[in-house]
């Protein structure tokens, strides 16, 4: 089984107002691009695909 991550090519952090990570260490959200949706971080996911991490930085930003 795989969970809601930062390391899945769908995930964007989530506006301010609607991430309580900032104040709870229980919630963080995440937009998912494919659900179009904003998700609970760690939630079960089946349509997680992972990132290219020797491409992509760990942000998901291009390596210099």
């Amino acid at each position: 089984m795989t969970f809601c991550d930062f390391l899945c090519v769908y995930a964007k952090p989530a506006r301010s107002e609607l991430d309580g990570g900032r104040s709870c260490m229980t919630f963080t959200a995440i937009y998912c691009e494919l659900h179009d949706r904003h998700v609970a971080k760690a939630q079960p996911c089946r349509e997680k695909i992972q990132r290219d991490l020797d491409r992509t930085g760990e942000d998901g930003g291009e390596k210099a």
